[in-house]
């Protein structure tokens, strides 16, 4: 990690949460916060709540939470890193405390000014070179619109063998140049790597260019119809989607993402008013580009080739997109069309009636394939229900489960008990192998102080939790004798333990922060590392009823802020927490005295049980509780 935490904070610090989100969507105040409808759900009344002095946003219809770096991952569809670069470049912060980050950063913006260099160049060649004419007759040979071609920033390389290493060896270091590989070099020679190409700029999320593919015209030229950049800081195959910049609103808007192979279905689909398409840069898609999707919607169609490359290409796919935890649907093309080729055949108008009408869930695509080619083979027909009962066994919805169960019963006519005892051996089958992953994962688990285990206690759990919430929002606050709120706390439970695991967590943090001198709060947490811990944290912290003014007012009620009360709130918890505990343990002692045999053991219980009674009486009588 190249930025501290300290600098997270810093920048947490200095930005406001409302502005970030209004960079996005609409807001309207009301009282201390501001609401909207949430970028995240489909809704008609707002349930979206930012807090301005708690400086996180909360949804009570979805439940999605966070703070201004979580929000811009959530809705720019970025990693942790990209959106605190995103934030500190927006509102002008240093984030770079060490000379490995600000070199790193000189890296990758010196490669994205030499790939712009580099597109504006191919932009020029297409369009205001004689060269280039060829490239637009080719373009629009396949009814490409002048506005497609320049939102996608499609250009040409021209044809000559070393002109574009003519055009920037004075503007670029050649060595850049054979490292993003631009040009080649061999012997003393150096030549284009992309010659009389069509040039695709290939986009990341934000919409900066970071490589480039490369087609042929005249495929006698080359035996490779396509090439791409090789891979560089900014570019891994694996890790991008062609077109992710232009779909991801779309995608979020319409809760689903066409999955296509290559640049030019991608064109064509947006062309006939599909915009929540993407491209795998090839036939085969990874875990990464799977999960670049998910930050966008949990529903993709796979839309491959009718070949029989694009049929396995598929097959392939289903499994990774179903264990991943999506909802994956097939639309088959007619044999030996692609999304281009078919579009262009048919028109907006009947692609989208096809795509409608020719729709499948996974089950029904991988059933066709069987009827098709292993109806007579009984041992590739077994492997393929196998399959089948694999990819569902994987589904979380036991609902859409028990469906597809039934459906694969009717369609392949074997008994429905046969399919749920296999899918429940794959089950099993899957418990060994986390057991086996827990064992290992048991002895690096870090050890907390702790009562109990158990952590079914309602009644302590509740004050826990109000401890925890008051620690995190007043830990600097002074009370009794010029004294901190967690010096306090910390010495009244030096001896005690959270039997609440993520309670106990927090507290931990807390303490190891403090031998450190670092005194946190609620926004350490709200950034902190573990997804976990910073949910538990905002369920704390938020509370999505608020006093009206205009009520208060109106019966002119005088109700003491909690801030101004902290000494009896804290004197309070801190009491009512001792006492539940003292009462569990009272219950305890209580049932092994019950099985007791020996007299010995008896009166030592007994003892404990009367001295245990006594301090409970004690607490009650501080709290005003009458024991009965």
């Amino acid at each position: 990690m190249f930025i501290s935490n300290l600098k997270i904070l810093e920048l947490q610090n200095k930005i406001k949460i409302n502005e970030v989100v209004s960079e996005f969507i609409a807001l309207k105040k009301q009282g201390e916060n501001f609401w909207s409808c949430c970028p995240f759900h489909s809704e008609k009344t707002p349930s979206f709540s930012i807090s301005p002095i708690k400086n996180f946003y909360k949804c009570f219809g979805c439940g999605v939470s966070g703070d201004s770096i979580s929000f811009v991952q959530k809705i720019q569809g970025v990693s942790f890193l990209d959106a605190v670069k995103y934030l500190a470049k927006k509102y002008q912060i240093d984030i770079g405390n060490n000379k490995k980050y600000k070199n790193k950063i000189n890296i990758k913006n010196s490669i994205y000014l030499i790939i712009k260099i580099t597109k504006e160049y191919y932009l020029n060649k297409l369009w205001n070179t004689k060269e280039g004419e060829v490239g637009l007759k080719y373009f629009k040979s396949k009814n490409f619109s002048d506005f497609f071609i320049k939102k996608f920033e499609l250009g040409y390389s021209g044809k000559k063998w070393n002109n574009f290493y003519q055009f920037s060896k004075e503007k670029i270091n050649i060595k850049n140049l054979i490292n993003l590989s631009l040009v080649i070099k061999k012997k003393e020679k150096k030549y284009d790597f992309f010659r009389e190409r069509l040039m695709f700029p290939i986009h990341d999320i934000d919409g900066r260019v970071i490589a480039f593919g490369g087609r042929i015209i005249k495929s006698k030229n080359s035996k490779f119809k396509y090439i791409n950049s090789s891979e560089n800081v900014l570019y891994k195959k694996n890790n991008i989607l062609y077109g992710i910049f232009y779909a991801k609103k779309k995608i979020r808007e319409k809760n689903n993402c066409f999955l296509v192979e290559g640049y030019t279905d991608v064109i064509r689909l947006h062309m006939n008013g599909i915009e929540n398409v993407v491209g795998s840069l090839g036939t085969s898609i990874t875990n990464n580009q799977i999960n670049i999707i998910k930050k966008f919607t949990n529903n993709i169609i796979i839309l491959f080739d009718g070949d029989i490359a694009g049929i396995k290409a598929t097959l392939n796919s289903i499994n990774m997109i179903i264990t991943l935890g999506m909802n994956v649907k097939i639309i088959s093309l007619p044999l030996k069309e692609d999304p281009d080729s078919y579009a262009q055949k048919v028109g907006e108008v009947e692609l989208k009636k096809y795509f409608k009408k020719n729709l499948k869930s996974f089950l029904y695509f991988k059933y066709t394939i069987a009827i098709k080619n292993f109806s007579n083979d009984y041992i590739k027909k077994s492997e393929l229900i196998k399959d089948i009962l694999f990819s569902i066994s994987f589904i979380p919805d036991l609902i859409q489960k028990t469906i597809l169960i039934q459906d694969c019963s009717k369609i392949f006519k074997i008994n429905e008990i046969i399919f749920l005892s296999y899918i429940n051996f794959l089950k099993k089958k899957k418990k060994l192998k986390k057991k086996k992953k827990i064992k290992k994962k048991k002895k690096n688990i870090n050890k907390f102080i702790f009562l109990n285990k158990k952590n079914d206690y309602s009644e302590i759990n509740i004050q826990e939790k109000e401890i925890i919430r008051i620690l995190i929002l007043y830990s600097k606050n002074i009370i009794y004798n010029n004294k901190y709120f967690y010096d306090y706390l910390i010495f009244e439970l030096e001896d005690i333990g959270f039997m609440t695991l993520e309670y106990r967590k927090i507290f931990f943090i807390f303490k190891l922060k403090l031998l450190k001198g670092v005194i946190i709060n609620y926004s350490y947490f709200i950034n902190y590392y573990n997804k976990n811990i910073q949910n538990v944290v905002l369920k704390i912290i938020n509370n999505p009823y608020k006093l009206s003014n205009q009520w208060l007012i109106r019966y002119n009620l005088n109700i003491k802020k909690e801030k101004n009360n902290l000494n009896k709130l804290i004197f309070k918890n801190i009491l009512m927490f001792k006492f539940k505990l003292v009462q569990k343990l009272i219950k305890k002692n209580y049932l092994k005295l019950k099985n007791i045999l020996k007299k010995k053991e008896e009166n030592n219980l007994l003892f404990m049980h009367n001295l245990l009674k006594k301090v409970e009486i004690q607490i009650a009588n501080r709290l005003n509780i009458i024991l009965v």
